[in-house]
């Protein structure tokens, strides 16, 4: 069973008398309510907790101006947070602490190293002469050549392939990833 927040909110809320009774006990069950003095649990009528319906488990102290839910309560009567309140209301409905979700770690593969080689034909006449790039940048860039298209690595800092794409030497043409991870 889950044990996350909401989940034992609506367990306690389920068993809102068993809990009224536990944390109040020298209250008294009147019609749909469990009474009380005050969250110290002294005989009364200032403390009410609704035990059935919607509103079962809402209480209110109307002397002291406190009220919500049966964690509050909880938290009120035992003196302590709501951490707490609630590692102890989960003993109590018998229900684990829930394992904290976590996104599985992504494993990466390096991609294959594209099939080219540096620029000479074609590619090489569209980057130097159309475009008007000097022939070291691409040889900076490891630019490449594979038939009439260009091949452009992403090279991290370490040097190794991250990803390349390829797009045809003439204007217009839209990149395409030859291999990413």
């Amino acid at each position: 069973m889950r044990g996350d927040i909401l989940a034992i909110k609506r367990m306690l809320a389920d068993r809102a008398q068993s809990v009224a009774e536990m944390l109040l006990p020298r209250g008294r069950k009147e019609g749909h309510e469990w009474r009380a003095g005050s969250v110290h649990g002294e005989p009364g009528q200032s403390l009410g907790v609704h035990l059935v319906g919607a509103k079962a488990g809402v209480w209110n102290d109307f002397a002291a101006s406190e009220g919500g839910d049966l964690l509050d309560l909880w938290r009120a009567v035992k003196g302590c947070s709501l951490g707490e309140a609630l590692e102890q209301a989960r003993a109590w409905l018998g229900v684990s602490r829930p394992e904290p979700i976590r996104d599985p770690k992504p494993s990466y593969t390096r991609p294959p190293k594209p099939q080219c080689s540096a620029p000479v034909a074609k590619v090489l006449d569209y980057l130097t002469v159309d475009r008007n790039i000097p022939g070291h940048v691409l040889g900076l860039y490891k630019i490449g050549e594979a038939g009439d298209t260009m091949v452009f690595p992403f090279l991290p800092p370490d040097g190794s392939l991250a990803m390349a794409k390829s797009r045809q030497a003439i204007d217009g043409a839209s990149p395409k990833p030859i291999h990413s991870n």
